[in-house]
């Protein structure tokens, strides 16, 4: 799993810097913050309601994975964040080596802004097979970081 923010809403982008990672973070993993103790957390099952709403705009491979290309069209309380160490931009070859923020480093954490877009790459080709473009997506609770389609 790979993603990064292809469209930022201007000089509003939020970003946290300030907490560590609590295990090894992909680019493109979504998260919340435990504040307490200043550290990410696995976005946990009893969070009913989803925080951040996107919309699949676009469907497409890229460094041969399946690849989404999501609108935020609503972030209600801003729990949850956006793991993106570096933009890769369009590398003709996937590498991982730069994009993982190991466990105890600082983690950049976006907060997705209404009208935000974000490409993130997908491992399950059942859930990617089931989207189309118009379909309704959710960060996923647990520790994969990813999305559900929501209803």
């Amino acid at each position: 799993m790979t993603g990064f923010m292809s469209k930022v809403v201007g000089a509003d982008a939020i970003y946290e810097g300030g907490i560590k990672a609590h295990t090894d973070l992909e680019n493109g993993m979504f998260v919340v913050v435990d504040y307490a103790n200043g550290v990410t957390a696995f976005i946990p099952s009893e969070m009913t309601a989803p925080t951040i709403m996107m919309t699949v705009v676009e469907k497409f491979k890229m460094w041969g994975m399946d690849a989404l290309r999501l609108s935020v069209n609503a972030n209600v309380s801003g729990g949850n964040y956006f793991v993106e160490k570096v933009n890769p931009g369009t590398a003709p070859e996937y590498d991982d080596t730069d994009i993982i923020t190991k466990a105890g480093e600082f983690a950049r954490l976006h907060a997705p802004l209404i009208g935000e877009e974000m490409i993130i790459t997908l491992d399950d080709g059942e859930l990617y097979e089931s989207l189309t473009v118009g379909t309704l997506v959710k960060p996923a609770p647990g520790e994969n970081g990813t999305i559900q389609k929501v209803g």
